[in-house]
């Protein structure tokens, strides 16, 4: 594995300015930035700023697929997940980037909410809502049904 993370995000960086209303590759972007953040945790050995302002990207790319697709469920699916993870990591940013865990908890239970009517309402393929990728949907699914412990109450992601 290259890991090769800031030159594939240069390149979607390209791609953006050709197409800019790419949905998709404004989430690509947002998983990218959520690896990147992961490996920069498990290289330093520990959650740093630099790690959550990534995480931070992550996070607007994500918000950015959604603002131009608001039923695209992999941007939902990387809200969940993101957001996820900075509260659980309990660091909304250096002093860079502020962010507070408020904004984090509502962006998450948003995400969460809009996931799961995206999953409710393909799994019962109503009109308008059939043309999901089965595997999408499913595994939206099972990230819902997940719970982990996160700051001394239980939130799913």
């Amino acid at each position: 594995m290259q890991k090769l993370y800031a030159q594939s995000l240069f390149c979607l960086e390209e791609i953006v300015l050709i197409y800019p209303q790419a949905y998709n590759i404004f989430a690509r972007m947002g998983e990218i930035s959520y690896l990147l953040s992961i490996h920069q945790t498990s290289t330093s050995g520990r959650d740093n700023d630099n790690a959550t302002e990534v995480l931070l990207d992550a996070q607007r790319y994500y918000l950015r697929s959604i603002e131009l697709c608001e039923d695209y469920p992999r941007g939902y699916y990387g809200l969940v997940v993101v957001c996820g993870r900075l509260l659980k990591v309990g660091n909304f940013g250096g002093e860079k980037v502020m962010m507070g865990k408020g904004k984090v908890e509502s962006l998450y239970e948003r995400a969460r909410a809009r996931l799961a009517e995206i999953v409710t309402r393909a799994k019962r393929r109503e009109r308008g809502w059939e043309g999901y990728d089965a595997g999408e949907v499913e595994a939206a699914r099972r990230l819902l049904e997940e719970e982990e412990e996160v700051g001394g109450q239980k939130m799913r992601f």
